[in-house]
């Protein structure tokens, strides 16, 4: 996987976890008492999602968790009386690749997209062949909501401002597994091969955009950060 991918999963994690919010004791639906649904997907996997049935918790090895589809498959049937609720984190926005699916009026908002604009390289020093990469990224924040929209900009501005982004080695390993469940063994902290050093930062917000269904408001954010890989 080439740094350009490493980098946009790096900031995907990082803002996922970043703008995620904490849902206590929501109630989860089933239509065959085994695979429950919970309101949220994108489940973060860095905080402990507690399960109860009739207000009891339920021991972790009875139900398994899909961290993408934010469903919870318990091992053995529940009865329809059953009542199912779950405390857990979850990213409060959507996200997506802006290659395969830019189609503004088809988005879950609020949205956001990650991608390069483009990147340069730039001598370390005068007289030297070593060179260090400008990489220039664009996070678009959609919501159809104008106060939403602002909220989540000044929070995604605020975390670049104030904290580097780790550029983690997603080669080694992933958060979950292909089929949603958590990966174990996931140690970011063991797999990092670099950082991003903030160069500068700024923002257009482009009011009202009108399409067919709804009205929507778009923040863009330009940023320009030095790639510094030390690993």
């Amino acid at each position: 996987m080439e740094n350009t991918n490493l980098i946009e999963l790096s900031l995907y994690y990082k803002l996922k976890e970043f703008l995620s919010e904490k849902i206590e004791l929501e109630e989860a639906v089933s239509e065959d008492q085994i695979v429950y649904s919970l309101q949220k997907n994108l489940i973060e996997t860095n905080s402990a999602i507690e399960v109860f049935v009739n207000q009891e918790l339920v021991e972790t090895s009875e139900y398994t968790v899909n961290y993408m589809q934010g469903t919870i498959t318990f091992h053995s049937p529940l009865v329809s009386s059953d009542l199912v609720t779950a405390n857990y984190q979850a990213s409060k926005v959507h996200f997506y690749d802006i290659n395969k699916e830019f189609i503004t009026d088809q988005f879950n908002y609020p949205a956001i997209c990650i991608y390069e604009s483009k990147r340069k390289y730039e001598p370390i020093e005068f007289g030297t062949a070593r060179k260090s990469i400008i990489a220039n990224w664009f996070i678009d924040v959609w919501s159809d909501d104008v106060k939403q929209r602002n909220d989540i900009s000044d929070q995604v501005i605020t975390l670049l401002l104030e904290e580097d982004i780790d550029i983690v080695d997603y080669n080694v390993s992933l958060p979950i597994h292909a089929d949603g469940t958590i990966n174990p063994i996931f140690n970011p902290q063991n797999n990092i091969l670099g950082n991003l050093l903030m160069n500068s930062i700024n923002y257009e917000k482009k009011g009202s955009l009108d399409n067919e269904t709804t009205t929507t408001y778009l923040t863009q954010i330009n940023t320009e950060f030095v790639v510094n890989i030390t690993n």
